[in-house]
């Protein structure tokens, strides 16, 4: 190979011009990038805090496990789901754990899934569940987007754990 043409100024004055124009088109997309990656994650903050904001605003007064309704399995997933404006199509029953001897009684998980509700629902659904049965609490929920169905819509899953009392678990 000729070096010479290496030491030739007529080169360089071409190749450095050509060089600088793809270094800064290079950097102009990684700048790109990652600015709709920084937009994004914006978006996502903003959403959350909305949902977060729709969820206190659903809340309403009292306290987790409050002395209410004993809570009756599927029957009082379906109140709660009348309540949140939740069709009964949209209700599928899991499975239900054996129990485990707590004082006073047996402590059950059961898991129900809701097909393609909004946000609001599912916050209005656990709300109501939380506050009017005793010793009620949802100690897991699952949410993915079901983005086929539209902007709000979602597929949970909601375990919810409750005390059934002595007198009941020997039924």
């Amino acid at each position: 190979m000729n070096r010479e043409i290496f030491r030739k100024a007529e080169l360089w004055a071409v190749v450095i011009p050509i060089v600088c124009v793809l270094w800064a088109f290079g950097a102009m997309v990684g700048v790109f990038d990652s600015s709709a990656k920084a937009t994004e994650t914006q978006n996502k903050v903003e959403n959350a805090e909305r949902y977060s904001r729709l969820i206190m605003r659903t809340r309403r007064g009292g306290s987790f496990g409050s002395e209410g309704m004993e809570f009756g399995g599927i029957s009082s997933v379906r109140e709660c789901a009348r309540y949140a404006s939740i069709q009964e199509n949209r209700i599928a029953q899991g499975g239900r754990s054996k129990g485990k001897p707590q004082k006073g009684g047996l402590l059950i998980n059961e898991t129900y899934s809701l097909e393609g509700i909004h946000l609001e629902q599912i916050a209005k659904f656990i709300d109501y569940a939380e506050m009017n049965y005793a010793s009620l609490n949802c100690v897991k929920l699952t949410m993915n987007h079901d983005l086929g169905k539209g902007l709000d819509r979602w597929n949970t899953t909601v375990t919810l754990r409750y005390l059934v009392r002595d007198k009941e678990a020997t039924n």
